[in-house]
């Protein structure tokens, strides 16, 4: 997948605005934990500890010398695959699919950039946002540029790093938008508990 090409800004708020709480799901991933190297029999030497990896790692990792990547596990791509799902729900403004009421937890709640509450704390008022969004701009519309799912099957935990695409909000411009969001099985089924976001610049801005 390629890197999304996020503006300075878009990093600095994305690195500050996403909680402890959705920080420590981070490093409890099983492919997100800080990695230590072991230690070389007979060395008296420290193992080296790599810096923990951070939402900016994930969404702008480093360039690796190997393209090779090991395989998605069956969740991952579920969740991924239902990301994209949701995208096209909205865009087709069918706010009563079963794909919104299935997967979207009740007490959904939502954050942006510079807010310390929720915009939203409920499925209700989340999916009401789009509703009069679509009613006061008919041409609002978004594209799923990129998502990356990190699955926790032990605990039931999943974090799913995405960046969208928007237009028509408003008339005429395009804009790129970054976020995470916290999906939790219950009951055998994934649900999405909570959206962390970042507005982006408007696309072309700062090139």
């Amino acid at each position: 997948m390629a890197n999304p090409s996020f503006t300075p800004e878009s990093m600095d708020d994305l690195e500050t605005k996403v909680d402890l709480e959705l920080m420590k799901d981070l490093e409890s991933m099983p492919d997100l934990k800080t990695d230590t190297s072991t230690r070389t029999p007979g060395s008296t030497s420290s193992p080296s500890v790599k810096k923990p990896l951070t939402s900016l790692d994930i969404l702008c990792p480093t360039p690796s010398t190997s393209d090779v990547k090991p395989p998605k596990s069956a969740t991952a791509l579920f969740l991924e695959g239902l990301h994209h799902q949701i995208v096209t729900t909205l865009n087709a403004r069918d706010f009563d699919s079963p794909i919104l009421t299935t997967y979207l937890d009740p007490n959904l709640t939502a954050y942006m950039e510079h807010t310390t509450a929720p915009y939203v704390t409920d499925r209700t008022a989340f999916l009401n946002r789009y509703r009069t969004m679509a009613a006061e701009h008919p041409n609002y519309r978004f594209e799923l540029a990129e998502v990356e799912a990190s699955v926790d099957e032990e605990r039931g935990k999943a974090l799913c790093f995405f960046k969208l695409r928007i237009w028509g909000h408003p008339e005429g411009v395009e804009r790129e938008g970054v976020y995470v969001n916290m999906w939790k099985r219950k009951k055998g089924n994934w649900v999405c508990k909570r959206q962390n976001g970042v507005r982006g610049m408007k696309v072309g801005e700062g090139s």
